[in-house]
């Protein structure tokens, strides 16, 4: 049996505000451990530049890895925050669209109308 055209259309802003709130929570968990993956790229970094100071043999390759890292994910970085901006576009997007056969105003984020 087939749903009817007004459960069916709701059911779409639905699941992506669901999606979007999933890819958010998803990528603030990849943010964070990018953050701590960077202090601790930063603290190797230091501690070779240290030892580089101290004229430790074979540390210059090492070194020359952990900047090209540090890089690396500073892009990586730029990318999630900037992929986060943009989910949080959508599920503002998203909110103001009404739901089919809810009453006037209601939307799909919990708390938000499209009621002025």
């Amino acid at each position: 049996m087939a749903a009817p055209a007004s459960e069916g259309a709701g059911a779409e802003p639905m699941a992506l505000a669901l999606f979007t709130r999933d890819a958010r929570l998803g990528m603030q968990g990849v943010l964070e451990s990018q953050l701590a993956l960077s202090a601790q790229i930063e603290r190797l970094s230091s501690e070779l530049h240290r030892a580089r100071a101290s004229e430790l043999p074979a540390v210059e390759p090492c070194t020359a890895s952990l900047i090209t890292s540090r890089r690396r994910v500073a892009a990586v970085n730029a990318t999630l925050v900037q992929v986060q901006d943009r989910l949080a576009r959508i599920e503002k997007l998203a909110s103001a669209l009404p739901l089919a056969g809810a009453p006037a105003g209601a939307s799909i984020a919990p708390g938000l109308s499209t009621v002025a």
